[in-house]
């Protein structure tokens, strides 16, 4: 699928034909409800269907004008659907499902495991643009100068790939460039006041 801006994503899911719109919100916004869920606790089986009904809470909630980007951020908005959902899943187990659960509900952790999963999601659907988009010559400079992390993998990484240090150097500068542009595009909607809203 092409990149998008999530404002696009979500103008499109106004439209409830636009499979599109669908498709792109759960691409974008799956992986980090799924590892939530399983950070949790939940089997694979349950973290998928978490996210699916996670992103469809949240299409109907859009749909319905219910989201308010004034009155947070729309990765807490998707945190606050996705913890109660994690733990509707776990308390609905049969056997010792209310403990678990209840950790869950009090955990001071959890919050942070979220905010963790929504920043690598991120950065993975950002880097994965990022290669596509990219020389492969380019981008493979650009992973080796980051691997490597100092001023001297440059040379090493020049040498390594045949070309001159000035490619790797302008690679990494345009590579870089280009992620935080895509990740400006990912959390767009998520300069709003901090705090769940759900």
């Amino acid at each position: 699928m092409d990149w998008v801006t999530t404002s696009t994503i979500l103008q499109g899911l106004r439209d409830f034909s636009n499979e599109g719109a669908w498709g792109r919100l759960v691409e974008r916004f799956r992986a980090p409800i799924e590892s939530f869920g399983l950070g949790l606790g939940l089997t694979q089986t349950e973290a998928e269907d978490l996210g699916q009904t996670v992103l469809g809470e949240f299409a109907r909630a859009y749909r319905e004008d219910r989201y308010d980007r004034a009155r947070g951020r729309l990765s807490s908005y998707l945190f606050g659907i996705a913890h109660r959902q994690a733990l509707k899943a776990l308390r609905e187990r049969p056997e010792g499902a209310g403990e678990a659960a209840s950790r869950a509900a009090d955990d001071p952790r959890v919050s942070a495991m979220w905010d963790e999963q929504w920043e690598h999601a991120a950065i993975r659907q950002c880097l994965d643009r990022v290669r596509a988009e990219s020389d492969p010559k380019a981008f493979a400079a650009f992973e080796l100068v980051v691997q490597r992390g100092a001023t001297a993998a440059a040379a090493a990484a020049a040498a390594e790939l045949g070309e001159p240090v000035k490619f790797v150097y302008n690679s990494k500068h345009r590579i870089l460039s280009r992620l935080r542009e895509l990740r400006a595009d990912v959390e767009e909607l998520d300069d709003g006041p901090r705090g769940a809203v759900s």
